[in-house]
């Protein structure tokens, strides 16, 4: 992403910004994700072919982003600090 913003032009808090999108998952895809995986959850999971502790997809799903927003959160911390440290785009 940053010979995207260097070819693009783009600098500060934009450019910072756009490192950091290129950084997270995109969680549009959970709903996405959420509705395919809800279609006979309750169905899998009874017949042993589902995830241990869920009894419906959707529930696994939800389950599953909450843990990884949990873990991502170190994750922006640590690629802030890192362009802060290089001098990437300024303050």
């Amino acid at each position: 992403m940053v010979c995207v913003n260097t070819l693009l032009g783009l600098s500060g808090p934009t450019a910072s910004a756009m490192v950091l999108l290129t950084c997270v998952p995109v969680g549009q895809m959970a709903f996405v994700v959420s509705e395919q995986y809800d279609r006979g959850g309750a169905d899998r999971t009874a017949a042993g072919t589902g995830t241990a502790g869920c009894t419906t997809g959707a529930g696994c799903v939800a389950g599953v982003m909450q843990l990884g927003l949990l873990l991502m959160l170190p994750h922006v911390v640590g690629a802030m600090a890192v362009m802060r440290a290089v001098g990437l785009y300024g303050s």
